[in-house]
């Protein structure tokens, strides 16, 4: 029982992109050091990630943890982010123990692999961004909150991750400054070794608008071009001027 800073988490676990925070576990174990088992609760404060475009401050979470030699189980994992949002789910990580206990790759008999699955909720769109957009597409001028579900996979280095979000946006109660309200669907993939999101589909509703896009969006590094074909149906133009400010495109009247 105690307290570790996530950066030793990280140096033990492999797991990507830990930087800061402080981990809390509480755990009982027994075995050998080749076969064990440890059952425990486990938590994180001021959590930070920062890996490719990806970047997350002041996460805090709480989960249950099971450890052998062979995985490691996160489940009824609960967080919250400072600038918003939850997600409850879980994080399965497999073949760690050979990755973290020898410098030989002749030993190691499977890659390490890894696979979270979450619910999300009361997600901003500019708080998404935030956490893994360049900073030109960080603010597109929609208000919403996102609802849905979430996946993260990889197998070996970081390099082989993807990351898939299947969600609906709604307004929040509140529309912040220079933002129009808007409703919508958004299926998209993040995949680390291009550096790219693939938009199967984006789909928005505002109060004089629709928007449909889909295609590929260049994101790390920030010159890595992007390829989307987009459909917009609009009876007031000004409600897209920070998107085709952010994608490079005049805004009509715009000096």
């Amino acid at each position: 029982k105690g307290a570790v800073d996530a950066r030793e988490v990280h140096a033990l676990t492999g797991a990507p992109g830990l930087t800061a925070g402080t981990a809390q576990l509480s755990a009982t174990g027994h075995g050998t050091r080749t076969e064990f088992t440890a059952d425990g609760l486990a938590g994180i404060t001021g959590g930070a990630n920062r890996e490719g475009s990806v970047h997350i401050t002041g996460a805090s979470a709480t989960t249950h943890v099971h450890v052998t030699q062979d995985q490691i189980a996160l489940t009824g994992i609960h967080a919250h982010l400072a600038s918003g949002g939850s997600l409850q789910g879980t994080l399965l990580l497999t073949n760690w123990y050979g990755a973290v206990s020898t410098s030989s790759p002749a030993a190691r008999t499977a890659p390490e692999k890894g696979a979270i699955r979450a619910q999300l909720a009361g997600f901003s769109l500019d708080s998404i961004l935030d956490a893994v957009a360049p900073p030109r597409f960080r603010r597109l001028g929609f208000a919403t909150e996102a609802t849905g579900t979430a996946a993260v996979d990889w197998t070996g280095p970081f390099s082989s991750l993807t990351g898939t979000v299947n969600v609906t946006v709604t307004p929040p109660p509140t529309t912040p400054p220079n933002e129009v309200p808007a409703t919508g669907v958004v299926n998209a993939t993040y995949v680390q070794r291009s550096g790219t999101v693939l938009v199967g589909s984006l789909q928005i509703h505002t109060p004089a608008s629709e928007l449909e896009m889909a295609g590929t969006l260049g994101v790390y590094p920030v010159t890595r071009p992007s390829e989307i074909n987009a459909s917009v149906t609009t009876r007031n133009l000004s409600e897209f001027n920070p998107i085709l400010s952010a994608f490079g495109i005049a805004v009509p009247g715009a000096a």
